[in-house]
C-alpha cells in the first residue's frame, strides 16, 4: 500500500513538472509564433498591385503598400529579432483611402516584445 502511494505521487509531481515545461516553452515559442505571423502577413501585404503608369491613365486602387525588415542581434551565440521594421506607403490613384508611414518593434534577447514605436499617418488617393 505505501508503494502504490509513492508512485501515485511521484506520478503526480512528474505530471505537474511537465505541464510547467509546456507551458514554459509554449510561451518563449508564442513570441516568435506572433513576429513570424505578423512577417508572413507583411509578405504577403507587400505583394501590392503595381501601376502600369502608362501616360496618366494609371486607374490603380488606392492601397497601402507594406514592406518588412529585420534586423538580428547576437544572444549568447543565438541570432534573434532585435527590430522588425514594417513600412507603410500609399499607392494608387483611384479615390479611397491608405496609411503612410513606419512602425518598429524592439526585441530583447528572450523574445519579449520591449518597446513598439508608430508614426503612421492616415492619407488619401485621388483629388
Amino acid at each position: 500500500m505505501k508503494k502504490n502511494l509513492k508512485l501515485i505521487v511521484f506520478t503526480v509531481v512528474l505530471c505537474a513538472v511537465s505541464a510547467l515545461n509546456v507551458k514554459v516553452v509554449l510561451d518563449t515559442e508564442h513570441s516568435s509564433d506572433l513576429a513570424m505571423t505578423s512577417l508572413a502577413a507583411i509578405g504577403e501585404g507587400g505583394s501590392g498591385e503595381g501601376g502600369s503608369g502608362e501616360g496618366g491613365n494609371d486607374q490603380t486602387p488606392c492601397h497601402t503598400f507594406t514592406v518588412g525588415d529585420v534586423s538580428m542581434q547576437d544572444c549568447r551565440g543565438i541570432k534573434m529579432y532585435a527590430r522588425v521594421t514594417i513600412t507603410y506607403t500609399c499607392e494608387g490613384k483611384k479615390l479611397g483611402s491608405c496609411s503612410d508611414g513606419v512602425e518598429y518593434y524592439f526585441y530583447d534577447c528572450e523574445g519579449s516584445m520591449i518597446k513598439h514605436d508608430e508614426y503612421i499617418t492616415p492619407k488619401s488617393c485621388g483629388q
